[in-house]
């Protein structure tokens, strides 16, 4: 366990936007095209729960799997300005996500 987290440990200090950055709270689909945020069934959220956090124009998405025993599969949106190359050529106040998949059995970075 000591070396695990050890691990996580290295992969936070060599990235600043992880201590750092603001964090953002990201909707996400089963299907790719209706998206929401996560919802408590009973005491409990069954899902993935995915979150960016962002610090000096760099967005890295992290996720958990909050259901142990059952691996997940959803879309999630993201800044697709941080993300595409050379930008879209838009004005400051036009604001697009970026579709991406993540496939997640426990917490995923």
């Amino acid at each position: 366990m000591y070396q695990e987290l050890a691990k996580i440990l290295e992969i936070r200090r060599k990235n600043k936007v992880l201590s750092r950055g603001r964090q953002y709270l990201r909707p996400i689909s089963g299907d790719g095209k209706s998206f929401s945020l996560q919802t408590m069934i009973g005491e409990q959220i069954r899902s993935i729960v995915p979150w960016s956090r962002l610090f000096s124009n760099k967005e890295m998405l992290l996720a958990i799997n909050t259901d142990y025993y059952q691996p997940q599969t959803v879309w999630v949106t993201i800044d697709d300005e941080l993300h595409n190359e050379g930008g879209l050529g838009l004005s400051q106040n036009t604001y697009f996500h970026r579709i991406i998949k993540i496939v997640c059995k426990s917490a995923c970075v």
